[in-house]
């Protein structure tokens, strides 16, 4: 299994400076990246070099539209992101 390589440095204090107001959100490590949670449930993270989002269908439809964005691939457990419903 391939190790998990850490976080760019700028890309976790662009994460936390963003993330580090936000109302009701309470910052974690998860498995050693930062991470968001709002009422015990992770919103927003970094795994590697990439941001980890929770998002409605809907806002993940429109993500998938920005430049640069693309879905989580599959963990290789099975397991991969939902995609939307249609």
């Amino acid at each position: 299994m391939k190790k998990w390589k850490p976080a760019p440095r700028e890309a976790v204090v662009a994460f936390e400076t963003v993330t580090s107001n936000l109302p009701g959100a309470e910052p974690r490590k998860m498995f050693g990246y930062s991470c968001v949670f709002v009422k015990g449930n992770m919103f927003a993270g970094l795994h590697e070099a990439r941001m980890v989002l929770r998002l409605t269908d809907e806002q993940h439809i429109e993500f998938l539209r920005l430049n640069g964005a693309k879905p989580k691939k599959a963990s290789g457990r099975g397991r991969g992101s939902k995609s939307p419903k249609k």
